[in-house]
């Protein structure tokens, strides 16, 4: 039988530290590629096309719809950078129902500054049925 004074070393605190170190890399490198994807999904879906479409929010309308809606009429890239937006901007009940003119070339950030602040399409006239001329004047 042998006596020593030396301890045996444990190797487990080494293997907890590569593995913690392991996990932060793969965190680091998900947040990394996640706000990189979430800030292209923010820019607009064509640099060169400035044609509008006209597009009618509708009054009660939830953040996904309008989100689905502007997605569908190819405004903006992604549905859910556009409410991952609205909500990190606190703007979800600010949106306003109208109808607005939206273009390709117009970011998330400039639609929903749009879509607060009210900004409808002036060019249109609602002409509702036995209506005088002064009434649809003023």
């Amino acid at each position: 039988m042998r006596y020593t004074t030396r301890t045996e070393r444990r190797h487990w605190p080494k293997r907890i530290l590569i593995m913690l170190l392991v996990a932060i890399i793969v965190v680091v490198g998900a947040t990394v590629v996640v706000r990189r994807t979430y800030f292209e999904k923010l820019k607009p879906v064509s640099v060169v096309s400035a044609e509008t479409k006209l597009i009618t929010i509708e009054k009660g309308s939830s953040v996904d719809v309008i989100a689905k809606k502007l997605q569908e009429e190819g405004l903006i890239r992604s549905a859910w950078a556009f409410k991952l937006y609205v909500s990190s901007k606190e703007v979800r009940n600010a949106l306003q129902a109208g109808t607005y003119s939206l273009a390709a070339n117009q970011s998330v950030p400039q639609i929903v500054s749009q879509l607060t602040h009210g900004k409808v399409a002036t060019d249109l006239v609602t002409v509702l049925p036995a209506q005088r001329l002064d009434q649809i004047r003023a």
